[in-house]
């Protein structure tokens, strides 16, 4: 014959439960604490490959810069400089590719595999986390149930012999076996779990250790090499610049140097000068050591990098937390609420209809009412597991992070800072505005004479216009350029927000929800309890519902900003084509001008010679004319293009404006949503529940209390239990009578106004899709062909070939690339000086 069994049969769950839950709990906060170091390990890691992506455009701009002086290192007067930058260049130029060859090296073999190893890490610790946030959450109810069945089974248990045979006894043993099957498959499934959370537990400790060293060993000597590094780069953009507009200056104009010295002395000097003294390149260079190539010195930070990122150390705990092992965690842990789901309260099925049956069966049998009972210990509230955080504004000041199923989520600040103000590479002025800057005359170059040369004279106000706009432009492209890059990073911005937004609208209705049900006890202490909070979470869960129905559209207009943004973010890299044009239209216009000098100075010896060159003079002057017309055509173009381009810089810029403010109103909102009402909804929602676990199961007690006949022994039982239920009870309200006025207090509209948020995502979704998103539909395409036109029309068409007199005495044959001179013209140019030679006299 079947026994039935005693409360005891309940003491192991119990026990399994409550050891589970104490040794849980701890993990929390390391878990946040590892999962911050992560964090921080990736910024670590993300800005050394930013430090290599740094260098590697300085070696870029190096090797550039080496071809440009190598051009100019014969010429007189900027070949001097240029050979100083050259041999500087020179000096670190193979250590520097050294260091950055086995930088690259250390990133492809170490860093990048400790990314991806850490990218798994937080997303199995993400797993742990929830598993051991819902094991600490659930598991304090559950015992609770299983007390209040503990606590019915000690009347049942007596029972056994004296209903022997009668259905109550086959209902009372039924039940007690299926707990009993409970209790085993309870116990498999926690039994498999607990080793991999203590696996994970270990791991997590020892990968703090290791994290916390690679900070120690590398942290401040990657933000300082970064910091170098960027300081190079913004150092030796005004070097790059100056170099590239002499060249573009000297290019059509090279050929003087085999020629005598009063050409060269007044056709080429004035251009070197005047870029030399707007572009201040001889101080530039002079301090090229100190303030470039002195912060190249990236290989004592890598190699800090390699020995420093314990990559085995990091690569055993991804193998106890990483996402496999998190998702078996998960998997585990759903099998245990399997098992405790039959001891669930606050639905129907499972404990509900088990404990109703018990109650049923022990009302509807005589019992001795002389028998001692004694009510379970319920717990107030979950044993802390997490450290006290001071109280805001009154409200609770438990860890919130133990409240919600996965970590708040929060805006990164740095990034919207960057979207308001993102960082701007420095952008080339035209040499007449640098000259200006500095207090000299931007208008070094003699004045072209319009009667005498119409076509060049219009050409060469063509180019100052250009020039003038383009400066203009510049800035704005540059901005751009930060602005779309701050753009992309700011993407993940809107997904955060939808998150906090959707936890916020579960915890409210989760507690509407227990609110409802706990309503329809009628238990005195439950409804003094709650009251402080009950009007406030169903005001607050009514307008969620505004912000919830409100934040697809805002989703929807951000998928389409991002859609749209994605031709402009491929175009940000050509951005830099507009500083080209400036470099490139001064030195035609520069170009332009001395040749026209060179004429005028021909025109001059040939009348002192009797006029034997008038004829080749005037036929070189009318190619000079037409090609000043030819080119005339490519200014025109390139006006064209800088207009379009202006008005889609500036129209994308503005969206992007727009999309900046209206994301900050967002992030104020959002910050307020992690850092107070996250935390406080879901505290009450925990505590709601806490009450509900030991409320809800001996609801059926007193319930039956009101169905037993009156000279029934059961009625006296009933009444007993009715006050044990009140007497906990009303211990808990008395544990907490200040809790629920403090979440009242931080959910109100007062302090949380959801209706000023519904109203913020809104007026975001429609600004955002009538401005930003226009904005960049209309304008990027304009922006990328503009970009890619402006490019095409810097195509240098023309080339000559010509034997130079060097700096250094010597001669050296150059070809050279250029919009103005062929070679046809080169040897036109080339007889009218050799012919005039004889008689020309010295300047």
């Amino acid at each position: 014959m079947s026994t039935l069994a005693t409360g005891d049969a309940f003491a192991a769950t119990l026990d399994t439960l409550k050891q589970t839950l104490q040794s849980f709990g701890p993990m929390v906060p390391t878990v946040d604490a590892v999962t911050t170091l992560i964090t921080d390990t990736d910024t670590l890691l993300n800005d050394i490959g930013s430090l290599i992506s740094a260098a590697d455009d300085i070696d870029d701009a190096l090797m550039a810069l080496g071809e440009v002086l190598e051009f100019l290192e014969p010429i007189p007067i900027v070949g001097e400089v240029a050979g100083l930058m050259s041999t500087g260049i020179e000096t670190v130029s193979e250590a520097f590719k050294d260091a950055l060859t086995t930088a690259k090296e250390i990133n492809t073999e170490t860093i990048q595999p400790v990314a991806k190893t850490l990218g798994d890490v937080q997303a199995g610790l993400s797993d742990f986390r929830t598993v051991v946030v819902d094991v600490s959450q659930k598991i304090p109810g559950y015992i609770n149930t299983i007390e209040i069945l503990s606590y019915l089974s000690q009347i049942a248990a007596p029972l056994a012999p004296v209903l022997v045979g009668t259905e109550a006894s086959d209902k009372l043993l039924a039940l007690m076996n299926t707990f009993n099957s409970v209790q085993q498959d309870l116990g498999h499934a926690l039994n498999a779990l607990n080793p991999v959370i203590a696996a994970a537990q270990t791991a997590v400790h020892d990968l703090s250790g290791v994290l916390s060293s690679i900070q120690q060993a590398v942290g401040g000597g990657v933000g300082s090499a970064l910091t170098d590094i960027k300081s190079a780069a913004d150092a030796l953009a005004p070097l790059n610049s100056g170099f590239h507009r002499m060249e573009e200056a000297i290019k059509p104009l090279a050929w003087v140097l085999d020629a005598l010295a009063c050409i060269f002395d007044k056709i080429l000097k004035p251009v070197i000068d005047l870029i030399m003294q707007a572009t201040g390149l001889d101080t530039l260079v002079q301090s090229a050591e100190t303030a470039i190539f002195n912060k190249l010195g990236i290989g004592p930070i890598m190699d800090a990098a390699k020995s420093g990122i314990n990559q085995p150390g990091i690569s055993q705990a991804g193998d106890a937390t990483g996402s496999a092992q998190g998702d078996k965690s998960h998997r585990l842990w759903d099998a245990a609420e399997t098992a405790l789901g039959q001891y669930r309260s606050g639905q129907d099925g499972g404990t509900k209809a088990a404990i109703l049956g018990l109650i049923s069966a022990i009302t509807n049998t005589p019992i001795d009412p002389n028998k001692p009972s004694v009510a379970p210990p319920f717990p107030v509230a979950t044993p802390a597991i997490t450290p006290a955080a001071p109280a805001t504004n009154g409200g609770p000041g438990a860890s919130a992070a133990f409240y919600l199923s996965r970590p708040l989520a929060q805006v990164d600040s740095r990034v919207l800072m960057a979207l308001k103000s993102p960082a701007v590479r420095p952008h080339t002025l035209s040499l007449a505005a640098l000259a200006i800057a500095q207090g000299a005359s931007p208008n070094l170059l003699p004045p072209v004479d319009p009667s005498v040369w119409p076509n060049t004279a219009a050409f060469i106000t063509s180019c100052g216009t250009l020039v003038t706009n383009l400066d203009a432009l510049a800035p704005a492209a540059t901005k751009l350029e930060g602005a779309l890059l701050s753009f992309t990073a700011s993407l993940a911005l809107p997904a955060t927000f939808a998150q906090q937004v959707n936890d916020l609208s579960q915890l409210l209705a989760d507690a509407v929800h227990i609110l409802d049900f706990l309503a329809t006890l009628n238990v005195g202490f439950v409804t003094a309890l709650v009251k402080p909070f009950d009007d406030v979470a169903r005001d607050q869960n009514g307008k969620m519902g505004a912000v919830t129905n409100a934040l697809p559209a805002l989703q929807a207009a951000l998928a389409a900003l991002e859609a749209a943004s994605q031709s402009v973010v491929r175009s940000v890299p050509q951005t830099v084509v507009v500083d080209q044009a400036i470099h490139r239209v001064e030195g035609w216009s520069m170009s332009m001008n001395q040749l026209i000098q060179l004429v005028e100075q021909g025109k001059a010896e040939d009348a002192r010679q009797g006029g034997k060159q008038t004829a080749q003079i005037a036929a070189f002057a009318a190619k000079l004319e037409g090609i000043a017309t030819a080119v005339s055509v490519k200014l025109a173009n390139m006006a064209a293009e800088a207009q379009t381009l202006a008005t889609a810089i500036n129209g994308i810029q503005g969206g992007i404006d727009t999309y900046a403010i209206q994301m900050d109103s967002i992030t104020s909102h959002s910050t307020l949503l992690s850092n107070k009402a996250l935390p406080v909804a879901g505290q009450a929602v925990h505590i709601l529940g806490i009450v509900n676990s030991i409320v809800d199961p001996l609801a059926g007690l007193l319930q039956s209390q009101n169905c037993v006949d009156a000279g029934s022994p059961m009625k006296s039982y009933a009444a007993d239990g009715r006050d044990a239920i009140n007497s906990v009870g009303q211990a808990a309200a008395t544990a907490q009578p200040q809790a629920f006025e403090d979440f009242a207090e931080n959910l109100a509209e007062s302090v949380l106004p959801l209706t000023d948020l519904a109203a913020a995502v809104q007026a975001a979704s429609a600004s955002i899709s009538t401005t930003s998103v226009q904005a960049f539909q209309s304008h990027s395409n304009n922006l990328e062909t503009g970009l890619a036109n402006l490019a095409l029309e810097l195509t240098q068409s023309a080339s000559y070939t010509a034997t130079i007199q060097t700096r250094q005495g010597g001669t050296q044959t150059i070809t050279v690339s250029n919009a103005l001179f062929t070679q046809d013209l080169l040897t036109e140019a080339k007889q009218i000086v050799s012919a005039l030679a004889p008689q020309a006299t010295p300047a």
